[in-house]
């Protein structure tokens, strides 16, 4: 397994430090993040935290809790002072922060994608918030070793032996990190087979694949998110692969796991409901040079930044020095970064609405907010099945680049189009309505969508 980020670029000055103050992350801004904290804020009171009282568990190389002597990355600290942030090393994984055997400190992939959702607001350094998306959420790290995610592509053959083996292997790191309950799995990792180079073996791939499809089926209440993979534009190591007729691979598709709700034909649709791919935009919201795209599995994925974001760095110091630990922060690139965007977006998004939306249903919410221009139909054709979800065919809904869209927090924490009363509120106008709130109960409204509002 990979890990599914394109490349870094540490900041440093004139002199080789670690730069210290950033500008806001332009990826907050992408995903409207500041509008559903303030709606967060006017629901539950000056000072809400992003992300409270909800669990993110993710699968990565470890995370920067320090060592002896040796405090927590900053980004951190607040966090794990507050209890917040846990980490579980399985599989041989080590601590983070470590050394190899050449005396090499390593880079912390996990503590990159930990950091864009639990980055402190208030680290101390800093004159301006690169924060995570879900800073207050409690994240449990379950570490893992993992590859380099470098090289061509050269995906392996489908067969039952590689397949499956790769099905259990995630099978079992869900089940770890499943055991903190929590409401979402975030899988910033993956193999590089482009799921649609497999269709003509869908059946053999839902046989293969059954374990975890079961084990996602088995899972109710939490959501799995799984980064889309980076493999456009990569050189192949074959130019008689499928897709790489041009001698660098067109990645039309997420890779073969990530799009897991492609392989499950049963009609009951849970893992469609519980599974989302996600792609890499940049910062002009355009797909990511080097992203995978939706493709085939549309219906179950989304966008959301992933070139050139900041994020929490721990590695080493220099190129020249390797052997001298460095802290501080980078600009990194890839899918690895998009999926935690969508993984706090998720329970910031959940935490607005409380109980009244499940994790299904909120993931439902934010693809139905999404921003999306879906593929055109060309005159007198169809939209094909992948891209049509309410089956007339005649109009796409969703974008074979983007799927449902560009995540959008403001649009999935406001009501969309116009509202009306509903159940017990039905028919309750503004008296009937004060009289409810006067005995403490809210009543709800619907948007356009069908999703509840409570109104003060």
């Amino acid at each position: 397994m990979d890990p599914e980020y394109q490349g870094l670029q540490v900041e440093r000055d004139e002199e080789g430090n670690f730069i210290r103050n950033h500008n806001r992350n332009w990826a907050l801004d992408a995903v409207k993040a500041a509008d559903a904290y303030a709606r967060l804020e006017a629901r539950y009171g000056a000072g809400t935290l992003p992300g409270a009282g909800q669990r993110i568990a993710v699968i990565d190389t470890g995370i920067d809790l320090g060592l002896t002597g040796l405090p927590p990355h900053s980004e951190l600290a607040t966090a794990n002072a507050a209890g917040r942030v846990s980490y579980t090393p399985i599989l041989g994984a080590r601590r983070e922060p470590y050394a190899n055997a050449a005396g090499e400190w390593v880079f912390s992939h996990g503590t990159a994608v930990s950091s864009l959702i639990l980055a402190s607001r208030d680290e101390p350094h800093r004159d301006w918030s690169f924060h995570g998306i879900a800073y207050g959420a409690h994240l449990d790290m379950y570490g893992i070793t993992l590859g380099s995610g470098s090289g061509g592509y050269d995906p392996q053959a489908p067969t039952r032996a590689v397949i499956h083996g790769r099905a259990q292997d995630r099978v079992n790191l869900m089940r770890d990190a499943l055991g903190s309950r929590p409401g979402v799995v975030n899988m910033s990792f993956g193999y590089s087979e482009i799921a649609e180079h497999f269709l003509p073996h869908r059946a053999d791939m839902e046989q293969w694949l059954k374990p975890l499809i079961d084990q996602v089926k088995g899972s109710a209440g939490t959501i799995f998110v799984a980064a889309a993979g980076n493999g456009n534009g990569r050189d192949c190591e074959r130019d008689t692969e499928v897709g790489c007729d041009t001698g660098k691979l067109q990645a039309t598709s997420p890779t073969v796991i990530s799009a897991l709700p492609l392989w499950d034909s049963s009609d009951d649709n849970n893992v469609g409901e519980r599974w989302v791919a996600v792609v890499a935009t940049d910062d002009t919201n355009a797909i990511a040079s080097f992203s995978n795209r939706c493709g085939q599995a549309a219906k179950w994925c989304l966008a959301a930044p992933g070139a050139d974001v900041l994020i929490a760095y721990t590695g080493p110091y220099a190129r020249e020095t390797p052997h001298l630990l460095g802290r501080g922060w980078g600009r990194g690139g890839g899918t690895s970064y998009a999926a935690p965007l969508v993984s706090g977006g998720i329970v910031v998004v959940k935490q607005y609405f409380g109980d009244g939306l499940t994790m299904e249903q909120v993931l439902q919410r934010l693809y139905d907010t999404a921003d999306v221009t879906p593929d055109p139909v060309a005159a007198g054709g169809t939209c094909p099945e992948h891209l049509d979800t309410d089956g007339d065919r005649t109009t796409c809904e969703l974008s074979s680049t983007f799927g449902h869209g560009l995540m959008n927090l403001d649009k999935a924490t406001r009501p969309v189009g116009s509202t009306s009363g509903g159940g017990t509120f039905a028919d309750a106008g503004g008296a009937i309505a004060a009289t409810l709130v006067g005995r403490g109960v809210e009543p709800v409204v619907f948007d356009s969508l069908g999703y509840p509002f409570r109104v003060a």
